[in-house]
């Protein structure tokens, strides 16, 4: 996704530069499903499946050398600032877009082990 306040996030976080989903993208496919009748709830996965973020902003991911293997078991780190300001701009950005009062954070497969 595309957060205009944090662009290295879908810049360099992405599969593939057209693997993103745009403001234009997101308003288009939420008008669409309200006119159907259909609930669109964003999943911003996350304090865990966060491993893309550090690619655009390094220091948000916690630094976990046992976990490198797998990437995907890398979450967020509540440990530096800038954490709580990437998120809370994804917030309020995703927020702001949606029609639904819901959003879905995951929080599933959260590697606690590399907070230690």
């Amino acid at each position: 996704m595309v957060v205009p306040s944090f662009p290295k996030l879908a810049q360099y976080g992405a599969y593939a530069p057209r693997a993103v989903y745009t403001p234009e993208n997101l308003s288009d496919i939420i008008r669409y499903a309200y006119d159907h009748g259909i609930r669109v709830l964003f999943e911003l996965d996350m304090p865990g499946h966060s491993a893309s973020w550090s690619k655009g902003y390094p220091d948000v991911c916690a630094k976990c050398p046992s976990f490198e293997s797998d990437v995907n078991a890398i979450p967020l780190s509540p440990a530096v600032p800038q954490t709580f300001d990437l998120v809370q701009g994804v917030i309020q950005y995703a927020s702001s877009i949606m029609m639904d009062q819901f959003i879905h954070f995951g929080g599933d497969e959260l590697q606690t082990g590399c907070w230690k």
